[in-house]
């Protein structure tokens, strides 16, 4: 039973790692035609952010958010929204226990822009430059269940640029680390 369980274990993140490689390949083979469509922003990241609750509880974490006034935009909402699942996914899996998140929403007349910062270990000014590499990690010591492939920034990043935005990122090595993306409305 014990043989069994591990092959489990190993065959569900094989499974994992086979869907990241397959999000991948669309993200980079997308061809945006489709119209933009107007969405509220602020439901779209609450409702993402809902859905990692539980884990941010667990690690005791405080989130803040200012992003109600910005409202209905148009865009793409499914790439935006799978965009900001991975940013915060990230800000929740490396805040340290006790630390908080920080949300922010903004518009200007031509853009919207997001940002997703969390206090932390921060990422070292070495590692910056790559971390949107493909399986790029910076931090190999991080091994386990929720350990991730170095995939989730790389698919962030294929998804901004095919909406014709950017992504950046900052970092305070043992502080904070700051995800910004912008895109067209």
């Amino acid at each position: 039973k014990e043989w069994l369980d591990y092959m489990k274990i190993g065959m569900d993140r094989m499974s994992k790692l086979i869907h990241h490689l397959l999000t991948l390949a669309r993200t980079e083979s997308l061809n945006i035609k489709a119209d933009k469509q107007p969405f509220d922003i602020s439901r779209l990241f609450l409702e993402i952010m809902h859905t990692m609750e539980a884990a941010a509880r667990r690690k005791n974490l405080h989130i803040r958010h200012a992003m109600e006034s910005v409202g209905t935009v148009c865009g793409h909402e499914e790439m935006v929204g799978q965009v900001f699942a991975i940013l915060y996914d990230n800000a929740v899996k490396y805040a340290e226990e006790g630390g908080s998140i920080v949300v922010s929403v903004s518009r200007t007349k031509k853009q919207v822009i997001c940002s997703v910062k969390n206090t932390g270990r921060g990422i070292s000014p070495k590692d910056l430059p790559h971390i949107f590499d493909r399986f790029y990690r910076a931090d190999p010591s991080r091994t386990g269940e929720d350990s991730g492939y170095g995939l989730g920034l790389s698919i962030a990043r294929n998804l901004v640029h095919h909406m014709g935005g950017t992504i950046t990122a900052k970092s305070v090595e043992n502080e904070w680390t700051e995800f910004i993306f912008a895109f067209d409305i």
